[in-house]
C-alpha cells in the first residue's frame, strides 16, 4: 500500500511538472515557465507575449518544456495576429515536439493558424514529414482574436475547436484519429512573417497544457429581456443546448411557439403579444455542451413600447474602424441610447450617413437602455455584449469622418452627429481598433468636445455605459 501511495505521488509530481500555464502577467517569459529560442524576437506587451522581430521573410520561435503526450489531454491558448494571414504569414503552435528548436522538429503535432486558406488546421510531423490531419473553415483567421482548444483522447482521438471572437464559445473546427507520435518534450510558437506590415503584430496569451478539463458546472442565466412584444431573449454563461429544454411563461402564456439558440443566446417566440408587466419564466433541462443541466426560474419586466420622438434617442458610440483588432469584434457598429423613461419601438426608424437610409426591423429599446446596431449578419459577434440588432443596408462608416442621422418613421431627425478623426483626441487610437464614445448624454452639445476615444482596454463598450 505504501509503495502504491509513493508511486501515486510521484506520478502526480511528474504530471504537474509536465503541465504548462502562462498568462504573462508577471511580465517575463524567461521563468515560471522558462521559454527558450529566439528570445530577442519576442517581448511582453500589456501582459501578452508579442513578436518583436522586424526582419522581413523570417521565421522565429519560442518553446518551453512539455512532456504530456499520453492520456486525455487538452491545450488551450489565445492567438491574435493583427493582420491578414497568408501562406507567408502564419503561426504554427506546436502541441507536442521532440525538439526545443521548432525549426527542426522531427516528430510532433502542431496547429497552423493562417496559411493560404486562412484557417485553423491540425498537422502531424513524423520523421520530418508534415501531414495535414484536419481541414478548418476557410477565411476565418484574418485579423482575429482567436481562442483555441485542442483535445486528444487516450487512443488518439483529436478535436480542434475555436472561438473567433476571443471568447470561450468554442465551435468544432475538425476531428482526427492519429496516435503516430507518442512522446513530447516541448510546446511552443513558430512564426513565419514576410514584409514590414506584418511585423510586431503576433500576440499570444492564456496558455494551458494539461489534463483534459471536465466540465461539471451547470450553465446559469445571466440576462433575461423581452426584445419585442413577442420575443424573450435569454443570455447564458456558456454555449447551451435547447434540444431537451422546457420553457414555461406565467400569466397564461405557457410554452413558446418557437425556440432558437445561437451560442449562449436563446430566443423564445410567443404567438400572443406580451403586455406591460413583470413575468416569471420557468426553465428546465437547459444543458451546456457537456450535458450539465439547469433548472431555474427567472424574472423580467416588459414595457409596451411607444414610437420615439425628437430627443428620445441619441448616438452614444461609433465604431468606424475595427482594424487593427484590439479586443472588439472585427465589425462596425453604432450604439444608441434611450434617454426617455419609456420603452421605445424603433421599427421603421432609419439610420443613414447621407445615402440610402437603412430601415430598422421590429426592435424595442428599454428606458435608459442601450442598443447595438450592426450590419445584418454580424449580430452573433455582439450577442455577448447586450441588446443587438442587425439591419440591412447598414452604411459603411468612414474612418476619417462621416455625417450620421437617426430618424423616426415620420422622418423627424432623432439625433445627428458629424464626427471626424479629431473626435478621438488621440492620434494612436484614431488609427483604428477603438470606438468613439459620447461623454455626456444629457447635454445638447454634439461637437468634438463631447466625444473621445474609448478608455476601455478592449477598445469600446458596446451595450454598456
Amino acid at each position: 500500500m505504501r509503495i502504491l501511495s509513493i508511486l501515486f505521488f510521484i506520478a502526480l509530481i511528474i504530471s504537474s511538472q509536465a503541465q504548462v500555464n502562462d498568462d504573462f502577467t508577471d511580465g517575463d517569459f524567461t521563468a515560471n515557465p522558462a521559454w527558450s529560442g529566439d528570445i530577442a524576437k519576442f517581448t511582453i506587451d500589456n501582459e501578452e507575449l508579442r513578436s518583436d522581430n522586424s526582419i522581413a521573410s523570417d521565421v522565429f520561435y519560442l518553446s518551453t518544456p512539455s512532456t504530456l503526450a499520453q492520456g486525455d489531454l487538452e491545450w488551450r491558448f489565445r492567438v491574435n495576429m493583427k493582420f491578414s494571414t497568408s501562406g507567408a504569414n502564419y503561426t504554427d503552435v506546436y502541441l507536442m515536439a521532440d525538439s526545443a528548436d521548432l525549426t527542426a522538429v522531427t516528430n510532433g503535432y502542431f496547429v497552423r493558424i493562417g496559411n493560404t486558406k486562412d484557417e485553423v488546421s491540425l498537422y502531424k510531423v513524423v520523421a520530418g514529414v508534415q501531414t495535414q490531419l484536419t481541414d478548418g473553415t476557410d477565411n476565418k483567421t484574418h485579423n482575429k482574436n482567436i481562442n483555441l482548444k485542442i483535445t486528444k483522447g487516450a487512443f488518439g482521438s483529436w478535436e480542434v475547436s475555436a472561438d473567433y471572437s476571443g471568447g470561450i464559445s468554442y465551435a468544432l473546427e475538425g476531428t482526427a484519429i492519429d496516435n503516430d507520435v507518442t512522446a513530447s518534450r516541448y510546446f511552443g510558437f513558430y512564426v513565419k512573417q514576410s514584409t514590414a506590415s506584418f511585423h510586431l503584430k503576433h500576440f499570444y496569451d492564456d496558455i494551458y497544457v494539461g489534463l483534459k478539463f471536465v466540465d461539471v458546472k451547470s450553465p446559469i442565466i445571466t440576462n433575461t429581456a423581452a426584445i419585442n412584444d413577442s420575443t424573450i431573449r435569454l443570455m447564458a454563461s456558456e454555449v447551451v443546448d435547447v434540444s431537451t429544454a422546457n420553457f414555461i411563461l406565467d400569466n397564461g402564456y405557457g410554452t413558446p411557439t418557437r425556440v432558437s439558440a445561437s451560442g449562449s443566446s436563446v430566443d423564445l417566440t410567443y404567438s400572443s403579444a406580451l403586455v406591460s408587466g413583470t413575468y416569471q419564466l420557468a426553465i428546465s433541462d437547459l444543458k451546456d455542451i457537456s450535458g450539465n443541466s439547469l433548472d431555474t426560474t427567472v424574472q423580467f419586466t416588459y414595457f409596451q413600447a411607444k414610437k420615439p420622438s425628437i430627443g428620445d434617442v441619441v448616438f452614444t458610440e461609433i465604431f468606424a474602424d475595427p482594424t487593427p483588432v484590439i479586443g472588439l469584434p472585427d465589425a462596425e457598429y453604432i450604439e444608441i441610447y434611450n434617454k426617455s423613461s419609456e420603452a421605445l419601438d424603433l421599427e421603421n426608424c432609419t439610420f443613414s450617413d447621407g445615402g440610402t437610409p437603412a430601415v430598422f426591423p421590429a426592435v424595442t429599446i428599454p428606458p435608459s437602455g442601450y442598443l447595438i446596431v450592426v450590419k445584418s449578419g454580424n449580430e452573433a459577434d455582439f450577442l455577448s455584449y447586450g441588446n443587438v440588432i442587425g439591419i440591412s443596408g447598414f452604411p459603411a462608416l468612414n474612418n476619417a469622418g462621416d455625417n450620421l442621422e437617426l430618424s423616426n418613421a415620420s422622418g423627424d431627425v432623432l439625433d445627428a452627429v458629424s464626427y471626424t478623426s479629431a473626435f478621438y483626441h488621440d492620434d494612436i487610437k484614431a488609427q483604428g481598433g477603438y470606438s468613439l464614445e459620447l461623454i455626456d448624454f444629457l447635454t445638447q452639445c454634439k461637437t468634438i468636445g463631447n466625444w473621445r476615444a474609448s478608455l476601455d482596454a478592449s477598445g469600446g463598450t458596446p451595450g454598456s455605459e
